[in-house]
């Protein structure tokens, strides 16, 4: 399809800036399912890429499995076994010039698997150190898939729509608003949130601000959707009331929410709609501990929200606070 072409275009000459001789991985989880969808979907991307990294002069690797045998290897397989040393991540890294994953699962932790958990987590823990610790670059495509629409209760079409329309854009122009964004806005350290009735004060670390907007040359690790400034946000700051429009945990979505902080502390929190899900996020909230981030959307393509936060916060002019819990 032409709008692969022209994504997959854009990943190789304007965000990887792939030069010949280039390794290149392409890691992808495929699914094992009666749709077709769920494996046709990733297919595509996958060929393209590996296609016009060859033409690149550029050779890719292809790493792809199965949701099936993943699961059987971290089931049937035992530890000692698929817990591989240090030594074997750092000969992988030293081989690959560029990491490419392509779906969304190994970036997001909010979806549940029949393995263990901190095995996995441990595992993907070894490699991204590694790559970091060697200075590649990594790219998170975080494509969507039948699996992503039904847990967040979006249609799959409108949700592939959504994507392509974030990330066909233009990324020397989106590097060039970010960095017009963080001097206009960020030579400060304290601001407030404010709509007609509410105001929540806060205070940023300005020093540490991390800029995505597909240029690999000022961020080793890219996520997409691209174009959006995040930073640390002291906790102690937060003081006021902020109307959320939206709050996403895990797979479920709340609309129109007021927080009220006390010196980071939350004091209280309000629906606008009664229902048993709310007790969940209110008990989650409370428990969030001191790391949290406030991050500013800018990409000028996405103009509507899919109820989906890694989506989302990428928005044109969306303001997102991100809280974390004990052990994140």
């Amino acid at each position: 399809m032409e709008r692969y072409k022209s994504f997959v275009q854009s990943i190789i000459s304007e965000i990887l800036r792939v030069k010949k001789g280039n390794v290149i991985s392409i890691s992808a989880e495929l699914y094992n399912s009666a749709i077709n969808s769920y494996l046709s979907n990733d297919i595509p991307l996958v060929e393209e890429l590996a296609l016009s990294i060859r033409k690149s002069a550029a050779f890719p690797i292809l790493d792809i499995t199965t949701a099936n045998l993943q699961n059987r290897f971290f089931q049937e397989i035992p530890a000692e076994i698929h817990k591989l040393p240090i030594p074997y991540y750092s000969n992988w890294v030293d081989l690959i010039d560029i990491f490419i994953e392509v779906g969304w699962q190994k970036f997001s932790d909010e979806f549940s698997t029949t393995f263990d958990d901190s095995e996995m987590n441990e595992i993907g823990q070894n490699l991204i150190e590694q790559i970091f610790e060697n200075n590649k670059k990594m790219l998170f495509l975080n494509f969507p898939n039948p699996q992503l629409a039904e847990h967040i209760n979006f249609d799959f079409t409108k949700l592939t729509e959504f994507y392509f329309d974030a990330v066909n854009c233009d990324y020397r122009y989106l590097y060039k608003q970010g960095i017009i964004l963080k001097d206009r806005y960020f030579s400060s350290a304290n601001y407030i949130i404010e709509d007609i009735t509410n105001v929540l004060e806060l205070k940023i670390s300005k020093d540490q601000a991390l800029i995505n907007s597909g240029n690999s040359s000022e961020n080793k690790l890219i996520v997409m959707p691209a174009g959006f400034i995040e930073f640390p946000l002291i906790r102690k700051s937060l003081n006021g009331i902020i109307s959320a429009e939206r709050i996403y945990y895990k797979s479920l979505l709340f609309k129109n929410v007021k927080i009220m902080f006390k010196e980071g502390n939350i004091r209280f929190i309000t629906f606008k709609n009664e229902q048993k899900e709310n007790f969940i996020i209110q008990n989650a909230l409370m428990r969030s501990n001191s790391n949290c981030t406030l991050t500013l959307g800018f990409n000028p393509q996405i103009t509507s929200h899919c109820n989906y936060a890694l989506y989302d916060r990428a928005m044109n002019e969306n303001i997102t606070l991100t809280f974390s819990y004990p052990g994140d």
